[in-house]
């Protein structure tokens, strides 16, 4: 008879080896492409499978993974039998380098400070000491040298201890700013602690075989947006425009020496086209109500029936990241060529890049190109008594811009900053390149214009301005200058242009256009004039 203990030790050993051996697979990202909100990781990496079921594991990455989003590619003789998303809060994030940094730093401020603290206990205790003796003068015997000695003495220790007491102070002030300062970067650099994201993969194998994998997901917490330098040197030279990604990513996955691209996608915005329904009229109707006074009102109820259905593309389950937050470090010029996509544009990186998990801003400098621009200086001296100059891109489609701010620097002199707006439907995009101080404008009241005269039961009033201009450049500009005068939206009020002062008047707007050509040098003045007739009895408010 065979022993109970035998068999009971060759069914655990046949369950051992029936068993799904798990296997750690150690993957390393090498491709990462960032999304206008998210973005796409892509890892690689390999092993050696026995013959069998094998379950391996990814481990330790990124909370923020869309589940949804992920995609395993296999290469070897094996058979990819599931993939499992779970999330592991036994393997919380680890801190980073500059956390554990700051942490050890706040640490050792801590241990400096209990160990003032216990100085000035001991301080303490040396007083209450010493004013336990300070009782020897009220005993007999004592002389009155003696006397003086114990006084002296006392008020020398009491005066040191003071003064040790008033420096271990001081200095307890100075260390809790310190404190305070690496806490407040503690806190900025500090992550909500998070389970980490884990992928197992079952496969099957029935030999050993080398098995390599390729494994992409969406990431939260990332994302980029364009931003741009346009310079002017000279207006006869065309404008040199840069084009640069500022870009973060907080995804808790630091990014070693990737592949890395910016797409002008935005996986969150989905991809399913909307749908139109019918839409159903019919006649409103009156429905009575009584309310709280017992009264009758009348509510007409506007029967619209329309039946909407909602759009559901690919959305995120993740906080949402201020990109704004962050405070943009100096920009990085690197070697990058974009690729026109059929719904897209996308940006790639020539060389490796890095960037920590740490949720800094960062900025690169992605093409530059050099735009053919006519330019123009624009003013409204009612307005601004300043001309504006202004860059006219022709073709702006090809170069792939989206709306993004606009850094402007003019005659290598940083002069403010502008949107660049690419969802106007002309073949010009106008770019403002921000004021010019050496062209002077003015604008006057005419005083034997502006007057007011009576008749009858009407009341007129005449107004007249003067501009004046003058170029202190040393070449030539063009200027289109606008004005204006009121529009009456009332019968018994009469507006009518007097002198438009040669310029282009719009009766409709009410709007005065003139372009003007200066010299280097030349001054220049213009007038125009109107009247206002109104009854004498009302007021018009005029300028």
């Amino acid at each position: 008879m065979i022993p109970k203990s035998y068999i009971l030790f060759c069914l655990s050993i046949l369950l051992v080896f029936s068993a799904k051996a798990e296997v750690p697979l150690e993957t390393k990202i090498n491709k990462v492409k960032v999304y206008l909100s998210g973005a796409q990781v892509s890892r690689t990496g390999e092993t050696y499978l026995d013959a069998g079921e094998h379950t391996l594991t990814l481990s330790g990455l990124s909370p923020f993974m869309d589940a949804a989003s992920l995609k395993v590619s296999a290469k070897g003789q094996f058979t990819v039998l599931s993939i499992t998303h779970s999330l592991n809060y036994l393997k919380p994030i680890a801190q980073s380098a500059l956390q554990l940094m700051l942490q050890a730093k706040i640490d050792s401020l801590t241990e400096v400070e209990a160990s003032l603290n216990g100085d000035l206990e001991i301080i303490r205790e040396k007083k209450k000491v010493l004013d336990t003796n300070r009782k020897i003068g009220s005993e007999e015997g004592v002389s009155i040298s003696q006397l003086r000695e114990a006084l002296a003495f006392y008020e020398n220790e009491l005066a040191g201890m003071k003064r040790k007491e008033l420096k271990i102070r001081n200095e307890l002030k100075e260390l809790e700013k310190l404190k305070k300062k690496y806490q407040n970067q503690l806190n900025t650099n500090k992550v909500e602690e998070k389970a980490t994201s884990e992928i197992e993969i079952l496969v099957k194998a029935n030999k050993r075989t080398k098995a390599s994998f390729g494994v992409s997901y969406l990431v939260a917490n990332a994302g980029w947006k364009p931003k741009y330098d346009v310079k002017v040197s000279d207006l006869s030279k065309p404008a040199t425009l840069t084009y640069k990604a500022s870009f973060f990513q907080n995804t808790q996955e630091d990014w070693e020496k990737v592949a890395l691209s910016f797409s002008s996608i935005d996986p969150k915005e989905g991809a399913l086209k909307p749908e139109i329904n019918p839409w159903y009229l019919s006649f409103a109707y009156d429905r009575v109500y009584s309310n709280r006074y017992n009264k009758q009102e009348a509510v007409t109820l506007d029967e619209v029936v329309v039946v909407k259905k909602r759009a559901q593309g690919l959305a995120m389950d993740r906080e949402e990241a201020e990109m704004d937050s962050y405070e943009d470090e100096a920009s990085t010029i690197l070697p990058s060529s974009t690729t026109q996509k059929a719904t897209s544009v996308e940006f790639k990186v020539n060389l490796p890049y890095t960037l920590k998990s740490e949720g800094g801003m960062k900025t690169v400098d992605l093409e530059e190109y050099e735009i053919p621009a006519t330019y123009q200086y624009y003013a409204v001296p009612k307005l601004n008594q300043a001309a504006f100059l202004i860059a006219q891109i022709m073709d702006w489609e090809s170069y792939n811009l989206l709306d993004g701010e606009i850094n402007l620097f003019f005659e290598d002199t940083y002069v403010g900053k502008s949107m660049l707006n690419t969802g106007v439907l002309t073949d010009t995009l106008e770019v403002s390149l921000g004021k010019d101080n050496q062209i002077s404008i003015s604008r006057e009241k005419i005083k034997q214009f502006s007057k007011t005269k009576v008749l009858g039961t009407n009341r007129t009033d005449k107004k007249g301005f003067e501009i004046s201009l003058k170029n202190n450049k040393q070449v030539a500009v063009t200027l289109k200058l606008q004005d204006q005068i009121p529009l009456s939206t009332n019968s018994s009020i009469e507006v009518n242009m007097l002198d438009s002062g040669k310029g282009s008047f719009n009766e409709a707007t009410g709007i005065i256009d003139w372009e003007i050509k200066l010299k280097p040098g030349e001054s220049k003045k213009l007038s125009f004039s109107y009247e206002v007739k109104y009854p004498k009895g009302r007021r018009v408010v005029l300028e």
